[in-house]
């Protein structure tokens, strides 16, 4: 396998490496977007909401986006959102939005805030009457020059993170294998150090091995490599009738034949977990 040659010290050092770029990639972005936001809310807001004191604009702008108007009620510490100017495609290969929309709730209750909160309404839907197109136009106008920059730096971004997950199936690929190569060449001892208990192999599909201590691989049934003979150390257990109790007795070793490689796929798990354990100790 040309890719074991790649040792999983070089790849971490290479993923660690990208992390730190994506880091600093992942604040220009944020920065770039809440510039974009804070640019477009700023100029609906003189333009064309500049007496609507309830507009606190969208918490970003994009093909399906809410620009919203709040206000706190009497005797309320918290914003009660009014309505929301809502911003769609009328259709999904479109460019960009094309149509605004308004959405409130409705209300039995009869009271100042209610009453002002229709008339509030009312002159934001004026507002979108008169002026949706140009609203459109204003977003597209100020937030394009944010998106060419931040769109191919998303993609930047996401081939970094793909690299990443690529990087790490590499190091899984090749703790698998010399995980694998371990168990024929000396075996695993299952560590007894109370986290786990001893483990159980089913060597046939209705036939299970207990109280495993040791596993060692012996060789491939065949050259598909999908089952294996394995050597499986067993703790037993006898009766004591003087203490009258079970204590242990002489390990069995057992051998079996053609057993599937998937029935100690969790075998080959541990030991390549103890691996990437002695590896992130080792930077």
């Amino acid at each position: 396998m040309e890719n074991l040659k790649r040792q999983p010290t070089y790849l971490t050092d290479k993923i660690n490496e990208i992390k730190a770029k994506l880091e600093t990639q992942r604040k220009a972005l944020s920065e770039l977007e809440k510039g974009q936001i804070d640019a477009i809310n700023k100029e609906l807001k003189e333009t064309y909401f500049k007496d609507i004191p309830s507009f606190k604009g969208a918490d970003g702008y994009s093909d399906y986006s809410n620009i919203y108007f709040k206000e706190k009620r009497p005797d309320d510490n918290y914003l009660t959102e009014l309505c929301n100017i809502t911003i769609r495609k009328s259709h999904y290969q479109l460019r960009r939005p094309d149509q605004l929309g308004l959405s409130y709730y409705s209300t039995s209750t009869i009271s100042d805030f209610e009453i002002n909160r229709l008339i509030t309404i009312g002159k934001i839907a004026q507002i979108v009457k008169d002026h949706g197109d140009a609203i459109l136009e204003t977003i597209e106008e100020i937030g394009q020059p944010y998106t060419n920059t931040i769109n191919p730096l998303r993609k930047e971004m996401w081939s970094a993170e793909s690299e990443i997950s690529s990087l790490k199936q590499e190091i899984n690929d090749i703790l698998k294998y010399k995980a694998t190569f371990k168990l024929f060449k000396e075996g695993y001892e299952i560590p007894m150090d109370g986290k786990s208990g001893l483990e159980n192999v089913y060597v046939r599909s209705d036939y299970r091995v207990h109280s495993i201590k040791k596993i060692r691989f012996r060789d491939w049934t065949n050259d598909n490599r999908k089952s294996l003979t394995v050597e499986l150390t067993r703790k037993t257990s006898i009766y004591d009738t003087e203490k009258q109790e079970y204590v242990d007795g002489e390990d069995k070793v057992e051998v079996h034949s053609k057993v599937r490689i998937s029935n100690v796929s969790h075998i080959i798990g541990k030991v390549r977990e103890e691996l990437r354990e002695e590896l992130v100790s080792e930077l």
